[in-house]
């Protein structure tokens, strides 16, 4: 995909991927997010004020359906016309 996942945005931001050139940012989730609601809504709101999408999955996702994680990553990246921007 093209996904650089380890680069010093990454780190910066404390992502998992950062896409620049499409302003898609990748984030996964543990359980302890559920109880950080509102720092991670302030953040994610800064992310999107600086025109970035926001794209976020859970640690299980990525266990048990990485296809389904890759497939939303790649509708996140590249809509289909007749999708428009995607959903994510």
């Amino acid at each position: 995909m093209g996904v650089d996942a380890a680069s010093e945005h990454n780190r910066a931001l404390g992502v998992a991927f950062v896409r620049l050139d499409a302003g898609l940012i990748g984030e996964v989730d543990g359980s302890q997010h559920a109880e950080h609601i509102a720092p991670d809504r302030r953040r994610r709101l800064w992310l999107e004020q600086q025109d970035f999408r926001v794209l976020r999955c859970w640690n299980h996702e990525i266990l048990q359906r990485m296809g389904a994680v890759q497939e939303r990553t790649a509708l996140a990246l590249w809509p289909s016309p007749s999708q428009g921007e995607g959903t994510y």
